[in-house]
């Protein structure tokens, strides 16, 4: 998909503002934060936690105990919870602070199930990700799309498991990612392989009024990490199956190209059906995203509405490549992103 061209202007300055929002009601806005110099945004598309962040005020009006939406074209881009504030008298006698922030799903990590969390055996994963969220008095969306299963035995989980980790176990449970949306509401929805991704952005890096800036892009080729052997160990109650697949030989990561084999195991409960088909289905799910080369391009653009998680076609010398985003910088004080692109 074309850029357009409002993005493409170097003068362009997009609207922004950061709302303060009450952490209890996620629909009421406090105010608006005054005196705003800075704001820096980094989002992860592997990340556990997907999005960090801080401000730069000068003689803000902050309202204190408030989460901080940060808006952009109207557009809510994160809504994240103040960890820490740094604060300093300058020369002028005007009182510097910075905010640091950080997601919802960061406040859940520390948050541990320590009384032996149990689902019982019956129970559908969507129920039991909606109880856990009412216990930690967050909210929670299901995009349209996001996938359901059913726990035929009870899972008890450690005493040093966090709300985040068993949110995360049951979305891998039912082939749903965890995230958070702009509102700062968990979110969850499907898993779709980056592989098979639509294209949501084209990066054309030889375009003289292009979104790529100079001094270009930094190529890092970690191909020899990649996992050429993918292994299922699927487990209900007393019973095992394994799956697994190698990556096809004419493959750059294969054993036969490279000489060696580094496999990835992935650990799954009360797949169902509970079927030596099943689990090779599940060895074919996780292989691509396995499979990565590892190979990775940074570069800086002029600021997009770009998210990790994307895919964008790489455009130059008449051949195009496809990455996932991976990683997304976004410096709202300069209007530039800095990308890690991932080829897939």
């Amino acid at each position: 998909m074309d850029i357009p061209e409002k993005w493409l202007d170097p003068s362009y300055t997009p609207e922004i503002r950061v709302d303060m929002v009450d952490p209890h009601n996620l629909k009421t806005i406090r105010g608006q934060l005054s005196g705003v110099t800075k704001i820096e945004l980094t989002e992860g598309y592997y990340s556990n936690t997907k999005i960090s962040g801080s401000i730069e005020t000068i003689k803000d009006n902050y309202i204190g105990g408030s989460w901080l939406r940060i808006m952009v074209e109207g557009e809510p881009l994160a809504t994240l919870g103040v960890t820490d504030v740094k604060s300093k008298r300058a020369p002028e006698r005007s009182l510097k602070k910075t905010y640091d922030l950080q997601s919802v799903l960061w406040m859940l990590d520390s948050d541990i199930a320590f009384m032996l969390y149990t689902i019982g055996g019956g129970t559908r994963a969507s129920t039991a990700i909606k109880a856990i969220v009412k216990d930690c008095e967050k909210e929670v969306i299901f995009e349209a799309g996001a996938r359901d299963s059913l726990y035929a035995e009870s899972k008890i989980f450690e005493r040093t498991d966090s709300y985040r980790s068993i949110l995360s176990d049951i979305c891998e449970k039912s082939n749903n990612q965890l995230s958070v949306d702009g509102y700062g509401r968990i979110l969850i929805s499907a898993y779709i392989p980056p592989s098979s991704k639509a294209a949501v952005w084209t990066l054309d890096a030889q375009a003289s009024n292009g979104i790529i800036l100079s001094p270009g892009y930094e190529d890092d080729d970690s191909s020899g990490e990649a996992y050429n052997r993918t292994i299922i160990v699927a487990t209900n109650d007393n019973q095992t199956i394994v799956a697994s697949a190698d990556a096809p030989s004419g493959s750059e990561i294969s054993s036969a190209y490279r000489g060696w084999t580094r496999a990835k195991v992935h650990e799954l409960s009360d797949i169902s059906p509970f079927t030596q088909v099943k689990a090779q289905q599940m060895v074919n799910q996780y292989a691509p995203d396995d499979r990565s080369t590892g190979s990775t391009r940074e570069c800086t653009c002029l600021y997009l509405p770009i998210r990790a998680g994307d895919v964008v076609e790489w455009a130059q010398d008449g051949a195009q490549q496809r990455y996932l985003t991976q990683t997304v910088e976004s410096d709202l004080n300069k209007w530039t992103v800095k990308l890690t692109l991932k080829k897939i």
